[in-house]
């Protein structure tokens, strides 16, 4: 006597191939619909409420059909395959309150009748090939608390309806191709929490209206073109923790009322052109990690007080115009693990303390200049690589690439003639003279870190071969393999949940690839690591992507501040490292 059930199934089972492509799902007229794999069947009399099918492979498409499930509330289909356009018909889900249709290959554009979906709490497209503007109906959805649309290929201005969202807390505009200035009008959303407006092509000034924000929490303008001062009336926003405005033209000087942001954790404030002194107020910032201040228009000494932020890891002063002594006070920030400082005008030596920071060691080489794009680094280590010690070589300031060496050496850098490790890098721009190469070493055994003084014969040379010999997959011997970018993941603490690394295959030939993950852990205890709901042990992971698909690696912080210092992605012949994508991001 069940109608409306009766009409649900009859839906699923028309709608089924569709969704599933060439995937599979056990929805059979023969089989009660309670065990139907992503069914939740709830109310009464029972109805379908929820259709769970992430991480299923789907191949297919989205049916208009799933517009006639009147009672659902939950679709979740994230992680799959699927393709095509978001249907209209989804408009007439009324009682939808969260949908996840991200990370799959969705194209089109956000049909503007979706903003009819009054009861709507959570909207994620984000990962997709999304194109076209963004709807300005989506700001009628008055019960909205958050929309995801990020990484996708979204066009034209952010419209000023979303400031209608009286109920917003989370804000993903990321990684699209939008244009126009920011919104005054945002400034109206009081519950606001994540505003992520970055790597966009937003330009004009930051709305210093952004004040009104009482629940901020991040604040991310980065990598867009924004002009003019940074707002003194953001040190109104208490609660900030992150502060992005990396990547800019910001001018002026930084304001020193920053300093009042007590929980501050990562300003970010580098390649703009700023001026002026580094105020002394932000060594008021006691819960700083990381400062990164480098590539601007700096002036002045290097603040000593900044030596008392002791829980600060990174801390990026290099090219600017700052004079003076590097103060030897800064030895006393013990959590440090990257400090850079040329290109500016400082005089005098390092100070020692910086030197003696625990678990780092640093030592500078000769001028390199290449021709090839490629270098050729030698040491002879006298210490034991099955410890875990962890490489880094910074090339210009810039962290170039970082290795860990586990209990199988050979499986990630190959040591030749006995302690002597060569390592050679491409991927270098030709015909520069590289000024500055410095080899960091963090000792990950408890060792005495002055052992590290004894390290010899530190040479760097033009090499005229590929990158480093590897041996990725068993059974085969030590070959070079091309490397991709690295992807640096940043401090990841139990405040900042998870983080998630995106490896999509785009090579148009093989029906797969086989991949391998190769983990750099950084200075602290490393994350728990996720794939397909398993704890991966090793630093080296193995996975198959199947041609246009993509899969997720889950990277879990449960205690303390815990570091994943940068992820590479590898892939067997025939398939080319070029046509991987890998992006990495943080949860919420």
């Amino acid at each position: 006597n069940n109608t409306g059930l009766v009409s649900d199934c009859r839906v699923l089972l028309k709608l089924r191939d569709k969704l599933a492509g060439d995937a599979s799902l056990n929805w059979d007229a023969g089989l009660s619909m309670s065990s139907w794999k992503g069914l939740t069947l709830s109310e009464s009399p029972s109805r379908v409420t929820g259709l769970n099918l992430g991480h299923n492979d789907l191949t297919g498409v989205l049916p208009a059909e799933l517009g006639q499930l009147s009672r659902l509330q939950y679709l979740f289909l994230s992680s799959n395959q699927l393709t095509g356009p978001i249907p209209v018909e989804l408009a007439q889900l009324s009682q939808l309150r969260e949908t996840n249709l991200g990370r799959n290959q969705l194209t089109g554009s956000i049909p503007a009748e979706l903003g009819q979906l009054s009861r709507l709490e959570r909207l994620v497209l984000e990962l997709n090939d999304l194109t076209g503007p963004i709807p300005a109906e989506l700001g009628q959805m008055s019960k909205m608390q958050a929309m995801g649309l990020s990484h996708n290929a979204l066009t034209g201005p952010i419209p000023v309806e979303l400031a209608q969202l009286s109920e917003l807390r989370i804000l993903y505009l990321a990684f699209n191709d939008l244009t126009g200035s920011i919104p005054v009008e945002l400034s109206q959303l009081s519950q606001l929490e994540l505003l992520y407006l970055s790597h966009n092509h937003l330009t004009g000034t930051i709305p210093a209206e952004l004040s009104q924000l009482p629940e901020l929490r991040t604040l991310a303008l980065n990598n867009n073109q924004l002009t003019g001062p940074i707002p003194v009336e953001l040190a109104q926003l208490f609660h900030l923790q992150r502060l992005l405005l990396h990547n800019n033209q910001l001018t002026g000087p930084i304001p020193v009322e920053l300093g009042q942001l007590s929980e501050l954790r990562f300003l970010l404030l580098s390649h703009n052109r700023l001026t002026g002194p580094i105020p002394v107020q932000l060594a008021q910032l006691f819960q700083l990690r990381w400062l990164w201040l480098d590539h601007n228009q700096l002036s002045g000494m290097i603040p000593r007080e900044l030596g008392n932020i002791a829980r600060l890891q990174q801390l990026h002063l290099q090219n600017n115009q700052l004079t003076g002594q590097i103060p030897g006070n800064l030895g006393q920030l013990s959590s440090l693990t990257e400090f850079s400082y040329r290109g500016n005008q400082l005089t005098g030596p390092v100070p020692h303390q910086l030197i003696d920071l625990p678990d780092v060691y640093v030592r500078n080489l000769a001028a390199v200049r290449l021709s090839t794009g490629q270098i050729r680094v030698t040491w002879d280590d006298p210490g034991d690589p099955a410890a875990g010690y962890e490489y880094q070589l910074e090339i210009d300031d810039r962290i170039w690439t970082q290795v860990t060496l586990i209990e199988d050496p050979e499986a990630v850098l190959r040591l030749r003639g006995g302690a002597m490790i060569e390592w050679i890098l491409g991927g270098l721009s030709p015909d520069v003279t590289y000024t500055t190469i410095a080899l960091r070493v963090w000792n990950r055994s408890g060792a005495d870190p002055g052992a590290f003084a004894a390290i010899r014969a530190l040479e760097a040379s033009e090499a005229m071969d590929l990158p480093f010999c590897l041996s990725l997959w068993e059974g085969e011997p030590c070959t070079t393999a091309a490397v991709l970018p690295h992807v640096f993941m940043g401090p990841l603490s139990e405040n900042d949940a998870q983080a998630e690394l995106l490896i999509t295959n785009r090579d148009p030939k093989p029906e797969s690839c086989d991949v391998a993950v190769l983990f750099h852990r950084g200075v602290s205890e490393a994350p728990e690591v996720l794939f397909d709901g398993q704890t991966v042990e090793a630093n080296l992971l193995h996975m198959t992507v199947p041609r246009g698909g993509a899969r997720i690696l889950s990277l879990t912080a449960d205690s303390a501040e815990l570091v994943v210092g940068a992820v590479s992605v590898f892939a067997q012949a025939p398939c080319s490292a070029n046509s991987l994508q890998v992006q990495g991001r943080y949860l919420v």
